[in-house]
């Protein structure tokens, strides 16, 4: 909820997806259940990214140089993916 509560969705694309929308919070959860999450993330979905079947999704990358942009670029909320700060 980084970009807010709200949200403009194409529900056409979803349903011939046959895709799922499901929402959860980690803040009501225990020590112990955050960190079973991430250890089956570790365990399931890390190697994933390792054998290139997952990747991130780059929107931009700015120079260090730049940081104040990237700020204003991320606060814009108009990318979509990680904004990186390349630091040389």
């Amino acid at each position: 909820l980084t970009a807010g509560r709200r949200a403009e969705v194409d529900l056409g694309v979803i349903l011939r997806n046959r895709l799922r929308i499901e929402g959860t919070v980690l803040r009501a959860r225990s020590i112990e259940e955050k960190t079973q999450i991430v250890e089956s993330f570790q365990s399931a979905i890390l190697p994933l990214f390792a054998e290139g079947r997952l990747h991130a999704v780059l929107d931009r990358i700015f120079p260090f140089e730049e940081v104040a942009e990237a700020h204003v670029y991320v606060e814009s909320n108009v990318g979509f993916g990680k904004v990186v700060v390349e630091i040389q």
